[in-house]
């Protein structure tokens, strides 16, 4: 009868476990639930789940292949966290998985608000954390908000929208961070620029060479604003200022008595 024999070697196989979410990196309001979910297997049972904050024991999960835990943000410190899962089996192999967190208690603080009114009319503002800025625009009056919201970013400069020139306002920027904290400017006065009007003389002509026997000189033309034009006057070599009839078009009788 022949015998043979072999050696066998047993590796035991460490479990595989897998957080799935939040995403690592995520941020937290500080009062919040979240549910940190994953995944675990193994070649034989895997006995024990434990949940790890900063490398020390906090928790038992149930095991399960599929499996979840409720964290309560308001335990943890306001800080980045390592959140990890610690897998052990019967063979008493362990492997674990982690994941970055951020508990976010604080509100963003507002900084540099700017309105600009030379050229288009722009608002500007910063803030301390990267977040989510938002212009609200409404008359002077009060009413309706005209809000402008903007991707996450530590600044941003609005373009105020097309109103009508003079037109009384008043604004506020508010930052929404990324778990959803926020504060708010107090709202501040404006108004739309106002153009200078635009005047043109259409007679008599620039050089124009005028007989002085008539006694008079009439002068005529237009005058345009984005507003009211409320006046228009003539000068003569920058001497007193006199008001000619009428506004958009406008006539001035000018006597030539005295002038050389």
């Amino acid at each position: 009868i022949g015998e043979t024999s072999a050696i066998l070697n047993y590796r035991p196989i460490a479990p595989m476990v897998v957080t799935t979410a939040p995403a690592n990196g995520s941020y937290f309001a500080g009062d919040s639930i979240q549910q940190i979910s994953g995944t675990v297997q193994d070649d034989v049972e895997v006995s024990s789940l434990t949940l790890q904050v900063d490398g020390v024991d906090y928790d038992q999960i149930p095991v399960a292949s599929n499996w979840t835990y409720s964290l309560n943000m308001a335990n943890l410190s306001e800080s980045t966290h390592t959140i990890s899962i610690v897998a052990t089996d019967s063979d008493r192999q362990v492997a674990s998985n982690g994941i970055l967190v951020t508990v976010d208690r604080t509100t963003p603080t507002i900084s540099n608000v700017v309105l600009s009114t030379n050229g288009p009319v722009t608002i500007s503002a910063n803030a301390d954390e990267s977040c989510y800025f938002k212009l609200e625009i409404q008359y002077a009056g009060g009413g309706s908000n005209i809000g402008f919201t903007q991707p996450l970013t530590s600044g941003y400069t609005f373009n105020v929208p097309g109103f009508s020139e003079g037109t009384a306002l008043r604004y506020r920027v508010i930052a929404l961070d990324r778990v959803g904290l926020s504060s708010a400017t107090e709202f501040a006065n404006f108004a739309m620029p106002v153009s200078e009007p635009e005047i043109a003389i259409s007679s008599p002509l620039n050089n124009a060479v005028i007989s002085g026997t008539t006694g008079t000189i009439t002068f005529t033309g237009t005058a345009h604003s984005a507003t009211l034009i409320t006046a228009v006057e003539l000068s003569l070599d920058n001497g007193q200022y006199n008001q000619a009839g009428g506004k958009d078009s406008w006539s001035y009788i000018l006597s030539t008595a005295g002038l050389n």
